[in-house]
């Protein structure tokens, strides 16, 4: 019923999966959380030997790989849903929040909400539209882009009133990586 993340593949670090493996483990992250759902792995090459020689060999550098971009786009994936998600009042969107933008297949964005925030992870660039009168907790909402690639925040709009058709630009640059994921993160007030 509830969606389950798990990275394997593509491990981190695989000889097997090349391009945009870093976006793909960002966009598993979030899009499970976001939905509701639980995690049952997190696999690196490099870890699960714990450098014992093997069919993969992580060698005895295992621990340095901690300051790697998979391992801190991570990091930076629960610093928010840790922040958001641990609600009890949170819920997957079914198009309530998000009215316009969720895209399709491997493009879909991923929604969800509570009395006091909502948070949308998108893989791709695209027109979004949302309805912030859902976020119950006060009359006003801050708006903010959250980049999973460092955790910082890109202010929309600190203070506003709530709309039932409020229209976003999306952000034009691309990450460091070449791609343009990003987390919306709306706050009531």
């Amino acid at each position: 019923m509830y969606p389950v993340v798990d990275i394997e593949p593509p491990y981190v670090n695989a000889p097997h999966y090349k391009d945009q493996q870093n976006q793909e483990l960002r966009e598993r992250n979030y899009a499970t959380f976001i939905r509701g759902g639980a995690g049952i792995n997190f696999g690196h090459e490099k870890w699960w030997p714990h450098g014992v020689t093997g069919l993969f060999d992580g060698g005895p550098g295992w621990l340095n790989i901690l300051s790697e971009a998979p391992q801190l786009d991570a990091k930076y994936a629960w610093i928010i849903l840790d922040a958001f998600v641990t609600d009890p009042t949170w819920m997957p969107d079914a198009g309530t929040f998000l009215k316009s933008g969720l895209g399709s297949s491997d493009d879909q964005a991923a929604s969800g909400y509570s009395s006091s925030a909502a948070l949308v992870y998108f893989p791709t660039s695209r027109p979004v539209i949302l309805d912030t009168t859902k976020i119950a907790r006060g009359s006003k909402v801050r708006l903010r882009w959250y980049d999973p690639t460092s955790g910082d925040y890109t202010v929309i709009a600190s203070s506003e009133a709530k709309a039932s058709d409020r229209s976003l630009s999306y952000p034009a640059k691309p990450h460091a990586d070449a791609f343009n994921d990003w987390v919306l993160v709306a706050e009531g007030h």
